[in-house]
């Protein structure tokens, strides 16, 4: 039973030794992480005490009404106007070729044209392309 005492006891002492290690390990963890923790809180608080100039404040885009560029003609027609009469005084209605042949505008024009009347409720798509009066 001796030998096994003996075996007992430096295991002990081994244990006491290891956890106080564990414990000094553990403090300067800790110190380490407060360290930092205030570093990362001072570094914070610099970056948001700056005042931005108002001049530079970035506006919100769901804020910001969007402005219509309108063009107007020598008659002081829009471009909108312009292809609304045209969709006014088809027969069957007006396609995208119709309009682009008679006014000269691009593809590109006619369609945000026809998109816009449309949204308007100023004119309706009976098929793809074609567009009339509601």
């Amino acid at each position: 039973m001796n030998g096994l005492e003996e075996a007992f006891m430096t295991l002990s002492v081994g244990l006491k030794t290891l956890a106080e290690g564990i414990m000094v390990i553990s403090k300067q963890v800790d110190q380490l992480a407060d360290n930092s923790a205030s570093a990362r809180t001072k570094s914070i608080v610099k970056r948001t005490s700056k005042k931005i100039p108002a001049a530079k404040k970035i506006q919100s885009k769901k804020n910001v009404p969007k402005e219509i560029k309108t063009e107007k003609t020598e008659d002081n027609r829009t471009a909108s106007d312009i292809v609304y009469e045209l969709v006014k005084n088809s027969n069957n209605g007006a396609n995208y070729a119709y309009i682009m042949e008679k006014t000269g505008f691009k593809r590109k024009k006619v369609a945000n044209i026809f998109f816009n009347l449309k949204r308007q409720g100023k004119i309706k798509s009976v098929d793809k392309g074609v567009y009339i009066l509601p």
